[in-house]
């Protein structure tokens, strides 16, 4: 359970104020949850992460229903926000959920349970997922700046030994690579959240 004041300052980063709708994924014992209600917020609390929970659960027309229903006064559309404190090794699993719901929210705001880093991100207001450029902020958020992952997507389908050498050389980059487990020819687009902070972990024992 996180202190009072660290949920605080989560519900300030996602900028909650009175009326606005919430997902909070993995609410435990409902410390975040009080806050974000004091705040003003409708909150939408769900335990599990698993993809048949979001679609059992109907948790986007749950959402869409709330969100008509707090329409502004000048009829302008109202997207929800997510903000939750979730363990580091669901994190991708969790953006994957989330990504593709991104007609209904602004702004993802997540607390991973590794170093207490805050993730913050916005969703594209379209139903397709994010770009790769959306997808790379928020590759860059988490991971600290030592491993430049904007770097890594430099250049149309390049190969991480060579995007990445202004860091080490290219052989040490493949080595880095195998190390945890990736083909020496991995390019970052193939790279999951996980595979990044492993490498970055290699990388800077190099």
């Amino acid at each position: 359970m996180l202190s009072s004041s660290i949920n605080e300052q989560l519900a300030g980063v996602a900028d909650i104020k009175e009326g606005d709708v919430v997902l909070e994924i993995g609410p435990g014992t409902g410390s975040l949850t009080n806050v974000l209600v004091n705040a003003g917020a409708t909150v939408l609390a769900i335990e599990k992460v698993l993809e048949e929970d979001f679609t059992k659960c109907h948790i986007h027309s749950h959402l869409v229903s709330l969100l008509r229903c707090k329409k502004s006064p000048d009829g302008e559309s109202q997207y929800a926000k997510v903000v939750s404190n979730i363990p580091f090794n669901i994190s991708t699993d969790v953006v994957k959920l989330l990504l593709p719901m991104g007609d209904i929210f602004s702004e993802v705001v997540l607390l991973l349970q590794v170093d207490a880093a805050v993730v913050k991100f916005r969703l594209k207001q379209a139903a397709d997922y994010p770009s790769v450029s959306s997808i790379k902020s928020f590759f860059s958020m988490v991971i600290p700046d030592s491993l430049n992952v904007n770097s890594a997507f430099t250049g149309k389908r390049k190969m991480l030994r060579r995007s990445l050498q202004h860091i080490c050389t290219s052989l040490e980059i493949e080595a880095a690579l195998e190390n945890v487990g990736l083909p020496a020819t991995s390019r970052p687009e193939e790279l999951t959240l996980d595979d990044f902070v492993k490498l970055h972990t290699v990388i800077t024992k190099i």
